[in-house]
């Protein structure tokens, strides 16, 4: 077999209590070092569901808002996601994922164009999307040494939203 199905993976669950922290951060260009937005990233749980919102504020006036809610038990399942870009009040760009109705919608302004996408392939505990990630990656450390594998699914948008592995 190629890779390896860990069992904790059918019910990735967190590996380390989550809880209420805040950060401020910074996006930079990966050649020039240069900060190219000023961020804030906050997450808290309320009704053990994990909320994350992370904002850039760049200096030509965009802000990029991402957000997500991850129930924590029995096991890490999305329930929600999404993807803001605005410059001022108008917008630009927007994507969003609701796990539980499998609907996912895509907007670019810029390209006038909207997608609105039945997400068949979703399941749940298995399908993450954006920042979510990071939470999974957290519960699956432990358990993810050499050679081993996670059968995961990521909610992506090209610019229409669909399901691919991971």
């Amino acid at each position: 077999m190629p890779w390896v199905l860990l069992s904790a993976l059918l019910a990735v669950a967190p590996s380390v209590p989550e809880g209420d922290a805040q950060a401020y951060t910074s996006l930079f260009d990966a050649r020039t070092g240069a900060v190219i937005a000023d961020g804030r990233y906050a997450q808290w749980v309320k009704d053990d569901v994990l909320h994350i919102d992370a904002r850039y504020d760049f200096p030509d006036g965009r802000t990029v808002v991402e957000q997500a809610a991850i129930r924590l038990h029995p096991r890490l399942t999305q329930e929600s996601w999404d993807w803001t870009e605005k410059k001022g009040d108008r917008l630009i760009r927007e994507y969003q994922v609701d796990f539980r109705t499998r609907k996912a919608i895509a907007t670019r302004v810029d390209q006038q164009k909207r997608w609105k996408e039945d997400l068949d392939d979703i399941e749940p505990g298995k399908t993450f999307a954006g920042i979510a990630f990071v939470t999974v990656i957290k519960a699956l450390r432990d358990d993810l040494g050499p050679g081993k594998e996670a059968d995961l699914k990521v909610v992506a948008f090209t610019p229409k939203p669909r399901v691919a592995p991971v």
